[in-house]
């Protein structure tokens, strides 16, 4: 702490270690609690600067920097990342959890930026490069393997954008590119190629529908567009 002119903010310096810290609270319910937190920060009148931050949250290893603003105009700017498990991760999103099983690893990397005062409000950058993943539906009857592919989400445009997203179901290729607003209603570009099974799709059949059974191979190649509501 170094005194400047009288009636001037003192000039401030400090270096904190941190090991084996926990963070929780109600902001970060969904979360859980962060554990194994280590790193350093650096403290100034000015800001306090993530030099070199980790933690696990939900069972995968994250690291994080940036900058913390504290005084006249509160903000944070944070750059996140991780090889993280797609399984602990879906739990963030109880709809498609309840849906589908995913299992596998994808490299994540996110940008957070924004005012937290009068009210917090954060953009967000997401982009994750998704390895060899499965998922499976309980009324599909293979699962969806080797999903490898690019995805980003864009919290200022609510899109989502699929960049090959490529997979195979009983060893058939399928692949999807394209974007998905997430507005009212739901906008999507997309496209599909690919190989599907047909017989994967059998439980989706009416259980006293007259078709009981399907199977053989439909060669997709199918554009989407529009709001899900008038898709064409």
């Amino acid at each position: 702490l170094a005194p400047r002119r009288p009636g001037e903010p003192w000039a401030v310096e400090a270096m904190i270690s941190l090991r084996n810290g926990t963070v929780d609270g109600l902001a970060l319910k969904a979360l859980q609690t962060i554990t194994g937190v280590e790193g350093t920060v650096r403290l100034t009148e000015h800001a306090l600067d993530i030099e070199a931050l980790s933690g696990t949250i939900l069972g995968s290893r994250w690291t994080v920097n940036g900058t913390l603003a504290p005084l006249a105009h509160p903000s944070i700017e944070l750059f996140l990342q991780s090889r993280a498990a797609l399984e602990s991760l879906s739990g963030l999103v109880p709809a498609m959890k309840e849906a589908w099983r995913v299992v596998g690893l994808a490299d994540i990397r996110v940008v957070v930026r924004g005012p937290l005062q009068p009210t917090p409000r954060f953009d967000y950058l997401i982009h994750a490069d998704i390895r060899d993943a499965t998922l499976s539906n309980p009324k599909l009857k293979a699962p969806i393997t080797g999903v490898s592919g690019r995805v980003e989400y864009d919290a200022i445009e609510r899109r989502l954008v699929i960049s090959h997203l490529e997979s195979r179901l009983l060893d058939q290729p399928m692949a999807v590119n394209g974007t998905v607003r997430l507005a009212a209603p739901v906008d999507v570009t997309l496209a599909i190629d690919g190989t599907l099974p047909i017989e994967v799709l059998t439980g989706w059949l009416p259980p006293e529908g007259p078709i009981q059974d399907i199977g053989g191979l439909a060669v997709l190649d199918v554009d989407l567009h529009g709001p899900l509501n008038a898709i064409s």
